[in-house]
């Protein structure tokens, strides 16, 4: 199986990162919420349809694992999307009622990528393959 390693231990695969580009959710986003009220998502690695994420709201904490589903992140109530990686979206949403409010990323992790796949080698096995791309680093693994 074929999936791209970065070095926040993120586990995603080609096909998602090729349509959904989800290394874009990862990093820190910030808000305002209601007007006043300060709010921080962090999404630490995303592994397949799992991610670990923070969630500042208000100087209110709270750590665990959200869902993955294309380019939106869920947890709890609470639901984060972007399609260009700086600007997003938070939606809160409990039953009937949703609001959003915009959020911008304020940081990212170190851009270094790894993907895992078997490649045949012409010695009959499978073969290593490293390459660097700008300052992203890649490695194609047995």
């Amino acid at each position: 199986m074929v999936s791209i390693v970065t070095t926040n231990g993120s586990y995603i695969s080609p096909a998602n990162e090729a349509v959904y580009h989800q290394s874009q959710l990862i990093g820190t986003w910030q808000g305002t919420m209601n007007g006043n009220q300060p709010v921080t998502f962090t999404v630490k690695n995303i592994k397949g349809s799992t991610a670990q994420v923070e969630f500042d709201q208000g100087g209110k904490k709270e750590f665990g694992t959200a869902s993955v589903d294309q380019n939106t992140l869920t947890f709890n109530n609470f639901s984060i999307a972007t399609n260009n990686g700086s600007l997003g979206v938070l939606v809160f949403q409990s039953g009937t009622y949703e609001k959003s409010w915009q959020i911008n990323k304020t940081s990212s992790p170190t851009p270094t990528t790894s993907t895992a796949s078997s490649v045949p080698s012409s010695g009959g096995g499978t073969a290593n393959i490293s390459a660097i791309s700008g300052s992203t680093a890649v490695d194609i693994l047995a």
